[in-house]
């Protein structure tokens, strides 16, 4: 989303800082210049090519009224400036407003692609109608985002704004938002796909999907087919929300499936149920300067569903921690609450229900160079075996 901002600001606006009255010597064409005194107008006609600052513009046909300071490109119009490219039917640019407006554009720069019916606009301020951005080059199942306007807003914080917003993969809509605006510091949309075959899961499908919900939310679905096995199918979501008294970060990562497969056996040699699913869970919370919340759960139906199914979460974490901890952070010493628990039946966790800690720090002895520190706990150990 940052690069299609700057697309946006660089491209649609043309760049056209400077008047063009000061590269007129540069305009040609392959047909005689027409020009007409009395109206101020210069037209260059057949691959007409408009050459200044940097910045090159060709069209069939060029017009620039030197009195109004506005110059008007149409047919097959092309902008190149600094390794881009705007492609466009027509042109319209206003010196002296830094007023712009375009028709029928496309643009990109790898990975992002660009069109859309119209845009027009200020430096500060444009706005897009009927656009799409596709992530890769457009086609049947580049994820995409369609949107009826588009508003891009500069100065010291930088957004974007869509407003009837549809997700896509290809032509077939995904998700749809009446409205959305988008910090451009933030991260955008996610889309990881993953497929291939094997003789336990037979022909599959990954697909994890993390879209745009509030600046501080993005969420989607785990949606995975498989021909030996079924469908695949939990939410997820990634949070981050910062403000002065206190910052927020997270993700949920769930799935659930019939399993129609050989399930197979648990570490325990126990047969594993057709219902198989998990739901992993990372929290940290940050209040004030004091209080830090952590937590993590990972409840997995048996112990084999995640190397089944979603081997990289196996492969990072093969025995899921659960635990919740609470620490309070005082001028010389730290007071924490911490529990561990055990979801899981497949695995032997000593469960600590809860542990209850004071550590004080390291506090010097008068000026002797002898420091003394000191802790105490209390702790509800559980082990079921």
């Amino acid at each position: 989303m940052p690069r299609i901002a700057r697309l946006i600001s660089s491209l649609l606006l043309l760049k056209l800082a400077l008047p063009l009255s000061a590269a007129l010597p540069e305009l040609s064409s392959i047909e005689p210049i027409e020009f007409d005194e009395e109206a101020q107008r210069l037209v260059a006609r057949g691959d007409a090519r408009l050459d200044f600052d940097g910045t090159r513009l060709q069209a069939d046909r060029i017009t620039y009224y030197q009195g109004f300071g506005l110059a008007d490109a149409d047919g097959n119009v092309q902008i190149n400036r600094d390794g881009y490219r705007l492609l466009a039917e027509r042109v319209t640019y206003d010196t002296n407003e830094s007023i712009f407006s375009v028709n029928l554009f496309r643009s990109g720069q790898w990975p992002y692609y660009i069109s859309g019916v119209t845009a027009g606009g200020t430096t500060e301020q444009s706005t897009m109608a009927g656009a799409t951005v596709y992530y890769g080059n457009p086609g049947i199942v580049s994820p995409n985002v369609s949107a009826e306007t588009v508003t891009y807003t500069g100065a010291d914080q930088e957004t974007v704004k869509l407003e009837k917003t549809t997700f896509r993969v290809g032509k077939y809509p995904v998700f749809y938002l009446p409205s959305y605006t988008h910090h451009l510091d933030e991260p955008p949309y996610h889309l990881e796909i993953n497929g291939g075959y094997s003789d336990e899961l037979g022909l599959h499908l990954q697909t994890t999907t993390l879209f745009p919900i509030k600046p501080w939310l993005r969420a989607g679905l785990n949606l995975d087919g498989y021909t030996e096995r079924g469908i695949l199918i939990g939410p997820t979501a990634q949070y981050r929300y910062n403000s002065e008294t206190q910052s927020i970060q997270g993700a949920l990562n769930t799935g659930y499936i019939q399993d129609e497969g050989d399930t197979g056996k648990d570490v325990l040699r126990r047969d594993i149920d057709q219902d198989r699913g998990f739901i992993e869970w990372r929290h940290k919370h940050h209040i004030g300067e004091r209080i830090t919340l952590t937590a993590s759960t990972g409840y997995w139906s048996d112990s084999e569903v995640t190397r089944d199914f979603r081997d990289q979460i196996y492969d990072s974490n093969r025995r899921p921690d659960n635990f919740v901890e609470g620490v309070y952070a005082g001028d010389n010493y730290l007071l924490s609450a911490f529990s561990r628990f055990r979801p899981n039946d497949f695995d032997l966790v000593q469960e600590r229900m809860p542990e209850v800690r004071l550590d004080v720090l390291p506090i010097p002895v008068l000026t002797t160079g002898v420091y003394h520190r000191g802790s105490v706990a209390y702790a509800r150990l559980s082990e079921d075996y």
